[in-house]
């Protein structure tokens, strides 16, 4: 069948009109309503030429549309919570925290022990490892998510905390110490030491978070451990413990005949016994034994616990009296004028205290003359042993004159005494029965009769040396 030259005219317009670009490609649309003017003309033929059609090549018009949106990025996955708990010398485990809190008691006085970790929902596989610095043991192995010891009172001094697995991938931790005498030191982060080393101070808390990989610290990074004190006395000189000295035995001792000290001013005083000297003597014996007789204890005349309860003194005094240790004034910052300054507060905080004969207590209690010079010592961490509260109490025992001979401390001529330095006398004696400390100035701190200042030639039988324990 012939079609005319109108209706191929009409056809290749439909065609053309009933052609789209969609997403840069040619599509024909479905279907055409013919004009009313081609109606009834017959079907076009299935075999009308292709080159009455638009061009596959040809240029696709321009696509309405905007360009692709970028794609976006992924949501960062927040780094977990970090729970932990701290267990303290003679208290046992504390409360769990988390996130930067404070676990420990602080201020306390009181060193930890232990530490325990916990990430109670991590996105990633992984664990807390951690590493202590325990007293008398050293560095323990690495362990999941705890270290240190419990149940032995030894005090942690430093931690190494670190993280494992994907959790290392895409977290830091960084936890930082309340150390003894230093408070807050610097944050360390994973597997660097944190805490004081080798130098006998112990843990009081810690602080520990989880950050995003390489996010900067949460606080100041300096100072996080110290493993050097800024002084120690020289060679094989009696060493300063900046943890303080350790706890000796033998206190809550019986007074038994020949005796001294506090105690025995005490039971002295209940007794009604006025004596210089502050021993056991037969006097004071013989009214203790009355004493026992009467509240139906064993008339011994020796003072024990019983007795010591009896007569109305508690309990916790009877030990305490004996073991007691100057509170501790120095840390591992400190210079050697610093320590030296602290010696002599230390001393100094006796003026006025009474004189005890083998006394070495607080001020308030009162102390004698090697007493405050043992107490002093105590104050800067320094250890006099054989020298302590106990045996400064024994019947015969003369402190003063084995701190004169110790060679653990620095002997220098008389001539070259430096506040600091402690003096001994020999009054009215051959041997060293009096002991002091020089302050500067030509003037000592002293316990004679009652804690004062004195001259330095005050009285006879000055030494030709002066002892130096802090050279």
């Amino acid at each position: 069948m012939k079609v005319s030259r109108y209706a191929a005219a009409i056809l290749v317009s439909v065609l053309v009109v009933g052609t789209a670009s969609v997403c840069g490609e040619v599509s024909a649309v479905a279907a055409v309503t013919p004009s009313p003017s081609a109606a009834g003309s017959a079907p076009l033929a299935a075999s009308a030429s292709p080159s009455a059609l638009p061009s596959s090549s040809a240029s696709p018009a321009p696509s309405p549309s905007a360009s692709p949106s970028p794609t976006p990025s992924p949501t960062p996955v927040p780094v977990p919570a970090i729970t932990y708990r701290a267990s303290a010398v003679t208290v046992g485990w504390q409360k769990w925290v988390a996130n930067g809190a404070t676990a420990g008691p602080v201020n306390a006085k009181t060193p930890i022990e232990a530490l325990q970790f916990s990430i109670p929902s991590s996105p990633w596989t992984g664990t807390v490892q951690c590493s202590s610095d325990v007293q008398k043991i050293g560095w323990l192995a690495w362990a999941d998510s705890s270290c240190g010891t419990t149940g032995k009172s030894l005090r942690l001094e430093a931690v190494k905390i670190r993280l494992t697995g994907d959790l290392a991938a895409n977290a830091d931790v960084w936890y930082r110490i309340y150390a003894q005498n230093i408070g807050w030191m610097g944050w360390a982060s994973n597997g660097a030491v944190a805490g004081p080393t080798a130098l006998s101070l112990y843990a009081e808390a810690i602080q520990v978070q989880l950050l995003p990989k390489s996010a900067p610290a949460p606080g100041p990074t300096a100072n996080a451990t110290k493993a050097k004190p800024t002084y120690q006395t020289p060679g094989s000189y009696r060493k300063i413990q900046y943890g303080g000295v350790a706890q000796f035995g033998g206190c809550g001792f019986n007074l038994t005949s020949g005796m001294n000290g506090l105690k025995v001013r005490m039971v002295a005083g209940k007794m009604g016994v006025v004596q210089y000297d502050q021993s056991m003597s037969p006097l004071l014996r013989s009214r203790v034994k009355t004493f026992q007789r009467k509240h139906h204890l064993s008339a011994t005349g020796v003072v024990d616990v019983k007795t010591w309860t009896a007569m109305g003194f508690s309990k916790a005094s009877w030990t305490s009296i004996d073991c007691y240790k100057a509170p501790l004034r120095v840390n591992a910052t400190m210079t050697r004028a610093q320590l030296v300054s602290a010696f002599i507060a230390t001393a100094e905080s006796y003026r006025g205290s009474r004189y005890v004969w083998g006394g070495a207590n607080a001020p308030a209690q009162g102390a004698d003359c090697s007493g405050l010079v043992l107490q002093a010592l105590y104050s800067i961490g320094i250890d006099p042993a054989p020298v302590n509260t106990v045996h400064h109490a024994l019947p015969a025992w003369r402190s003063s004159r084995i701190i004169a001979t110790e060679s653990g401390f620095e002997h220098v001529p008389i001539s070259q005494v430096q506040p600091g330095d402690i003096v001994a006398y020999a009054i009215g004696s051959p041997v060293v029965n009096h002991n002091a400390i020089y302050i500067g100035n030509g003037q000592i701190m002293q316990e004679s009769g009652y804690g004062r200042i004195a001259s330095l030639h005050s009285y006879s039988g000055l030494q030709s040396y002066a002892i130096r324990p802090i050279p």
